[in-house]
């Protein structure tokens, strides 16, 4: 019985059990995870291509969805492996190529979370409130910095470097080392705004990612955003900032453009960035139509980012495109298959054009990068691609509950009311959005525009919501309920919004 070695801290592989080893741990792989695994470990580091991987797979007069299919046997994989596509230690996705297996005298070592999914299940299913809106660093530097400080220009070009790679996937930590580089130039030429406005910007990743508390995050964001507009007023980063605070912390729509309005007045504004601030500013203010028509415009000025598109398929789904948004979805899969936001707006598009089978394959994606490794479910093997998606559902809202005790009160109750609106339990997400105001919970502005809540826009009680969330402003919300509410049977909150 043959062996493979997968790296010196014990993985390998068992061909004739088709079982992933590591010590007593044993996960028996399926027929397609496993000959993908044979084909990448055989290829010895090179790259695999998606059309060699297809003809290993499947017989030439075998008709199925090749990609799809792909993707999910990659997926499973990954998962078996405890491998993502976003930190990936063994399986590296070359886009639009395929892949190849990673280099092998490699330690397993912890794997973090990923940091996007983290935003979705917590916050939201959303992109736009995830890294897509603060996607890439400027590229243009300040001619304010002074050639004098030579260090602290290092500094900041490191610390775009950081912020863009954790973009990429890379880590947590790289967003992280991304602050304390630009905080570190700061400390080194204090006169002048480019590193006060670049730590404004990873402050409102660092929110997203969950490595801060959402509120905090956002507040901390606008005060080096003000300390930078002190010294160069109409700085595009930090107007941007200051934009996207009024909106999330305040409530406050006229601030936010005006802040805006402050942020496009020049030049310097025309990049993705500052047109998905645009985007997801009218997509609050419930005006579909401009939000759209910025969000393509950002696909244009960066056609190449896939969390751009991510946010498109969200606004298209907001205004009712559903066709539109599954193709955007798709298209973001085809360069990230493991990217989980652009699988969520798949099953919701689909599941309203009543693509079933199209909206399984993603739910049962969604399924295996949220399982433990080896742990899936095989009751949803052969089942009806309908009851896979309700499977989804009710899996998701139920991993949300098990997570009461480690997010806030405002972040949880929004998230518990956007899964049970997509289960049709209308009363159940209106208690919960109604929580979620009077806990302020900052993403609550979006109530105009989530896909999810498209069936209570008839309802008085979300009418009246919506109301004193964009009339009333922050200052109307009511104080905060006993965190022992009933919503949250066992639960011991703590609102640290």
């Amino acid at each position: 019985m043959a062996r493979l070695t997968l790296d010196d801290d014990g993985f390998r592989l068992d061909e004739g059990s088709h079982e992933l080893c590591r010590g007593s741990r044993r996960i028996r792989l399926a027929e397609k995870p496993f000959r993908v695994l044979l084909a990448l470990k055989k290829a010895d580091g090179s790259v695999v291509t998606r059309d060699v991987l297809r003809k290993r797979l499947w017989s030439d007069d075998t008709f199925v969805d090749f990609d799809n299919n792909l993707n999910s046997a990659v997926t499973s994989l990954r998962r078996a492996l405890g491998d993502s596509a976003a930190a990936p230690r063994y399986i590296e996705t070359i886009p639009r190529v395929g892949y190849r297996l990673l280099a092998r005298k490699r330690s397993l070592g912890s794997r973090r979370s990923l940091a996007l999914w983290a935003v979705g299940t917590v916050l939201m299913t959303i992109a736009v409130a995830g890294v897509s809106m603060w996607s890439r660093p400027d590229a243009p530097e300040s001619a304010a910095l002074s050639p004098a400080r030579p260090q602290a220009l290092s500094l900041i070009r490191r610390g775009k470097y950081l912020h863009a790679r954790y973009l990429t996937g890379r880590g947590n930590e790289d967003l992280l080392a991304a602050r304390a580089a630009f905080r570190e130039a700061f400390a080194l030429d204090p006169g002048h705004a480019m590193a006060l406005a670049e730590e404004g910007d990873v402050l409102m990743d660092m929110s997203f990612a969950g490595l801060i508390v959402f509120r905090d995050g956002v507040t901390q964001a606008r005060a080096v955003s003000e300390r930078a507009l002190s010294v160069e007023p109409e700085n595009v980063p930090a107007l941007r900032v200051m934009a996207m605070a009024a909106l999330f912390l305040d409530w406050d729509l006229a601030a936010s453009r005006k802040w805006l309005d402050r942020a496009t007045a020049g030049a310097s504004a025309q990049d993705a960035r500052t047109a998905l601030a645009a985007a997801t500013y009218f997509s609050a203010a419930g005006d579909h139509e401009a939000a759209i028509a910025e969000a393509e415009r950002a696909v244009a000025l960066d056609p190449a980012a896939y969390y751009v598109r991510a946010d498109l398929a969200f606004f298209y789904l907001a205004a009712g495109l559903n066709e539109r948004a599954a193709e955007e979805a798709t298209r973001v899969i085809e360069v990230a298959p493991e990217f989980p936001p652009a699988h969520v707006f798949a099953v919701l598009a689909n599941e309203r054009l009543a693509r079933w089978d199209e909206a399984a394959q993603s739910a049962q994606v969604l399924l295996h990068m949220g399982w433990a490794p080896g742990t899936e479910p095989e009751r949803i093997d052969g089942a009806e691609p309908k009851d896979v998606v309700a499977f989804w559902r009710h899996w998701d809202l139920e991993r949300i509950r098990t997570r009461a005790e480690a997010v806030s009160a405002g972040e949880l109750a929004l998230s518990l009311g956007l899964r049970h609106a997509a289960l049709g339990n209308r009363a159940q997400a209106l208690d919960h959005l109604e929580l979620a105001f009077a806990h302020r919970a900052p993403l609550l502005v979006f109530l105009p525009s989530f896909p999810e809540l498209y069936t209570l826009r008839s309802e008085p009680r979300f009418e009246k919501l919506l109301q004193r969330v964009h009339r009333g402003g922050i200052g109307s919300a009511l104080s905060a309920p006993d965190i022992r509410s009933p919503l949250f049977p066992g639960a011991a909150l703590v609102d640290v919004e």
